[in-house]
């Protein structure tokens, strides 16, 4: 019986895969693991996969595939009855791995961690961390907490977590909803300060600006399907998503007590990162029939197999 699958998501991840495996295979030498790289990457990712990790299974989706269906995907193939998510961008903890099983064998149905900035991150990097990450920088709890949010960049859930929501992940993996529903029915999700993931490596900038448009489609769409929204309510406050996106972040910088002079300088860049979401989140509310995102069946993620 496996007791762990970790899904590893990976878009140009190039420059880290090698650090990121290593730091998730030691975490799980305590544990009954298997471990599931989804690249899909235009780089040497694979290649280094097969090269360095033959224990690794890899499965290789299209290029151009978003994260969240790169998960879902390793959701297909996955056989442990807990499965735990990260990137190929990610180093975690040595205590990752069995520290978040612990937090479920208490009772949640899905716990993450903290994610901090590697050091002499450049601007670009800055930004796409404080932009995607701000709200789970670590904080001075040091006691496993109850959450409304946490990131699938460093999370794990109950396998029969997605058994029950199969149709929820017909267009990928996406944690905010996931995570909305299980709070809904009284389920918990909880923070765990030591199971910590450090952001080594980002997107290039035009890689992460197509991406932030296509998940802000994917929110719209999703958004007004559920009947939360006017589409017409996003495409009025789309213009002001921008400016409240820079100013939270901003505010969540100041209140960690992190590096002031360092979001200054990612802040143009977050600004425009935020952009990209806006108007992503307004053509999707338009359009929400084309904000799905298929992702692959059980088969198919079969079928990519190497």
């Amino acid at each position: 019986m496996i007791d762990l699958s970790v899904v590893v998501g990976s878009i140009a991840s190039e420059r880290s895969i090698r650090a990121c495996l290593t730091s998730v295979l030691a975490s799980c030498a305590r544990v009954s693991a298997e471990i599931i790289v989804v690249d899909a990457s235009t780089d040497e990712t694979a290649s280094l996969v097969r090269r360095h990790f033959p224990e690794v299974l890899l499965v290789c989706p299209p290029a151009g595939t978003l994260m969240p269906v790169l998960w879902s995907t390793g959701i297909a193939s996955a056989r442990g009855s807990r499965i735990a998510f990260t990137t190929g961008h990610c180093v975690v903890s040595r205590e990752w791995a069995e520290d978040l099983i612990k937090a479920l064998d208490a009772g949640a149905a899905a716990a993450g961690g903290p994610i901090t900035l590697a050091r002499g991150a450049s601007p670009v990097h800055r930004a796409i961390y404080l932009l995607r990450y701000s709200a789970f920088m670590p904080s001075q709890a040091r006691g496993v907490a109850d959450v409304s949010e946490i990131a699938g960049d460093n999370a794990v859930y109950e396998r029969a977590v997605f058994d029950e929501q199969r149709s929820s992940l017909e267009s990928g993996f996406w944690e905010v909803e996931i995570n909305r529903e299980l709070r809904a029915r009284g389920r918990r999700v909880v923070m765990v300060p030591s199971a910590r993931a450090e952001l080594v490596a980002g997107f290039p900038l035009a890689l992460m600006t197509r991406q932030r448009f296509a998940h802000g489609r994917h929110y719209g769409a999703w958004r007004v399907r559920q009947k939360l929204v006017s589409a017409s309510r996003i495409v009025v406050a789309a213009p002001a998503v921008p400016i409240v996106l820079l100013a939270r972040t901003a505010l969540r910088v100041a209140r960690s007590g992190s590096n002031l002079l360092g979001f200054m300088s990612a802040a143009p860049i977050i600004f425009w990162l935020a952009t990209s979401w806006a108007l992503g989140e307004a053509v999707g509310a338009l359009r929400p029939s084309g904000g799905r995102l298929g992702a692959p069946g059980v088969e198919a993620a079969r079928a990519h197999r190497n």
